[in-house]
């Protein structure tokens, strides 16, 4: 594709983004040994979509990361495993 490896994944980064067909298949054209983990990926992609179209989360049980010292202790203002609307505090 463009004989730069982090470039070539870039595009297929960015055409996994657009859900461009052409971009993706342009990029396993020229890395054929990748789309195996790519198919792999994908597979488990759509079941996830699956669970979150019923209303479920893939990260259930999966403890939040803890935050760096660096950002202080300020409480967050989203958890990415809150339903949406719910800010974690209770009512």
């Amino acid at each position: 594709m463009t004989g730069d490896a982090a470039l070539a994944k870039a595009c297929l980064f960015r055409g996994y983004e657009l859900q461009n067909a052409n971009l993706v298949g342009a990029y396993f054209e020229g890395h054929p040994d990748e789309l195996p983990a790519w198919e792999e990926f994908m597979g488990a992609a759509e079941e996830h979509n699956v669970l979150e179209n019923l209303g479920m989360s893939g990260a259930v049980g999966v403890p939040e990361p803890e935050r760096p010292e660096e950002l202080g202790t300020q409480a967050r203002q989203f958890a990415y495993s809150s339903p949406p609307g719910d800010d974690g505090r209770a009512a």
